[in-house]
């Protein structure tokens, strides 16, 4: 099994996390327009694992290449209507599979442990 899984972010944080916090402070009506983003047929294909209820822990969520794709060709064109791509970035890294606590056909989910976000 290939354990290269890509992660999409800007300004050092995931992608729709991104996405959510400029919105917030930058659209008039930020709840419509992530409701409305959300809820689009191009972004709901990506499950949203109940790992992340745990808020005791923090997590970090990477695409395999089936998700990736799909990323890039649904789900990229409605997040640059607000974000220019130059700032998006796009990280390609190997991760051991003992470290996956979350997977489904599209992403795994691993747990940051304070060592490996701050050395």
């Amino acid at each position: 099994m290939n354990n290269e899984y890509f992660r999409i972010t800007c300004e050092g944080i995931g992608i729709y996390e991104y996405l959510k916090k400029y919105l917030w402070k930058n659209v008039s009506n930020p709840s419509k327009v992530w409701d409305d983003f959300i809820k689009s047929d191009k972004v709901n294909w990506l499950n949203k694992p109940t790992i992340y209820a745990d808020e005791t822990k923090e997590y970090r969520s990477y695409f395999n290449l089936n998700g990736y794709k799909i990323f890039l060709e649904s789900t990229l064109p409605l997040i640059t209507k607000w974000i220019d791509r130059s700032f998006i970035k796009i990280e390609k890294v190997q991760i051991d599979k003992t470290k996956i606590v979350y997977q489904d056909e599209y992403q795994i989910v691993i747990e940051v442990d304070f060592f490996s976000k701050y050395f």
